[in-house]
């Protein structure tokens, strides 16, 4: 049986041509499996979703990972294998420790190497914080960090307009970004528009007022307490924004052959 994953075989040094650009997400197979993920995850990260056609939490979850690889414009990708078709591989990859009995499981490549990985279907939070510590053992960080980033230099040489629309246009890209909104708040109160910046805070989505740097923390302390909680009635309203209770479904056990 010809070895289909052996990162010291001769021959499996990365071709001088890299991958196109918008080949960001692909369906793999044991045939490409050295090329589109070995090699390739020796210039950049890669994501494999092991994944079936009868796996429930594969059909919540490859969205979700297709989602945040394309937020992460390029500098990670997404290789998707259908343990059905491909138990070669699955076997091989079993041998050396991958554990695929259960899916949805996602590995990360870094390297050449296994660098990571979970199982089950996370929720988007999670698999965002999954993938940026993928980028950050690479060196590289999400485009929204730099762009938080750069909303934070320009907020502290004075610069509050410019930080503002960086802050918004991260909130834009990530609705649930707490410290996008809390720069977002600081720079209209440093602009003076204390108003602008009550409704905001009135306005973010409710599970970011109970994360940290909440936009509610920057809120001058007169009307801190009316922005933490709208009227009762308002679209916003919750009582007291108890913490969100999330519940990971499990992973999929793969059926008997």
């Amino acid at each position: 049986m010809d070895v289909i994953f052996d990162p010291n075989r001769p021959g499996t040094q990365p071709d001088a041509a890299a991958p196109a650009a918008d080949d960001i997400i692909k369906d793999g197979d044991q045939k490409s499996f050295m090329q589109d993920v070995v090699n390739a995850s020796r210039q950049t990260p890669i994501l494999v979703d092991f994944w079936a056609t009868w796996c429930g939490p594969c059909k919540t979850l490859t969205p979700t990972l297709e989602k945040v690889v394309r937020a992460a414009g390029g500098r990670v990708k997404l290789v998707k294998i259908d343990i059905d078709k491909n138990r070669e591989l699955v076997q091989q990859l079993t041998q050396l420790g991958l554990p695929l009995q259960s899916v949805p499981t996602v590995a990360a490549f870094w390297q050449g190497q296994i660098a990571d990985l979970f199982q089950g279907a996370l929720p988007e939070g999670e698999v965002k914080r999954f993938i940026e510590g993928l980028l950050k053992l690479a060196g590289g960080q999400m485009p929204s960090a730099d762009l938080l980033a750069e909303a934070k230099a320009a907020a502290e040489e004075g610069d509050h307009q410019t930080a503002l629309e960086l802050f918004g246009a991260l909130a834009q890209q990530e609705p649930e970004n707490a410290e996008a909104f809390a720069g977002a708040a600081r720079s209209l109160l440093a602009l003076g528009q204390e108003e602008q910046a009550r409704q905001l805070v009135e306005g973010v989505p409710a599970n970011c007022r109970t994360m940290p740097r909440s936009p509610a923390s920057v809120a001058p302390s007169n009307w801190r307490r009316k922005a933490a909680r709208p009227a009762p009635g308002s679209p916003n309203s919750r009582a007291a924004w108890p913490p969100i209770r999330r519940t990971m479904p499990p992973a999929s056990t793969s059926p008997s052959p």
